[in-house]
């Protein structure tokens, strides 16, 4: 049932996208994509804790993924405006290179948001062996999505995005994300604690 669900995800964008989009129109949105994804990853822990401030810990479990998802739609949303803005002609090529382009940047978005879902899906109140225990800890022994490792690779991608191009790992620790490759580890063992807190009668703990 997982893989099905991604499946939708991947397959669902691709054919929106190649059906509406061009070759430009779909290059600029996996640019948008991404980078919007860059922000959500890097920013969303201090967002979540202003969400604490804001709304209580009632929903602390929840706060990591609303903020995630919210940065992304929100920072997706301000660049689509702004690359509408900038570019107001569309771009033409011949029409086997328009259509072939189209295709591949449409299953680059899609791919691309199955890497960011599954990533975030680490923020989530779920048991710590959810998805048939997909969520492993170690890359060769991960069975999500056939094997590919989505999460594995966006956290490889924000990880190498955010390193300072020269110098000492340690000078500029507190810039990168996930500098030390605890990811999984540190939301493993709080989806961890979730799964041993969780009520008797089904409702989350407060954090």
């Amino acid at each position: 049932m997982f893989t099905v669900f991604l499946l939708a995800v991947f397959l669902i964008p691709v054919i929106m996208l190649s059906a509406l989009g061009g070759l430009w129109d779909n290059l600029l949105t996996w640019i948008n994509i991404i980078l919007a994804g860059l922000i959500a990853t890097n920013y969303f822990e201090p967002f979540a804790i202003w969400i604490d401030s804001m709304i209580g810990t009632d929903y602390a479990w929840y706060s990591d993924l609303m903020a995630f998802w919210i940065l992304f739609a929100g920072t997706m949303g301000l660049l689509r405006a702004v690359t509408d803005t900038i570019s107001t002609v569309r771009v033409r090529f011949r029409k086997p290179v328009e259509v072939a382009g189209s295709i591949i940047f449409a299953a680059l978005c899609g791919w691309t948001l199955v890497c960011l879902t599954t990533f975030s899906l680490h923020l989530a109140p779920l048991a710590v062996n959810s998805f048939g225990g997909a969520f492993q800890e170690r890359p060769e022994t991960n069975n999500m999505f056939f094997g590919t490792g989505p999460d594995f690779l966006w956290l490889s991608f924000a990880h190498r995005q955010s390193r300072p191009d020269s110098g000492p790992i340690s000078v500029d620790e507190q810039h990168i994300f996930d500098p030390q490759g605890l990811f999984r580890l540190k939301y493993g063992l709080r989806r961890y604690r979730f799964e041993q807190l969780l009520g008797d009668k089904g409702k989350p703990p407060v954090e």
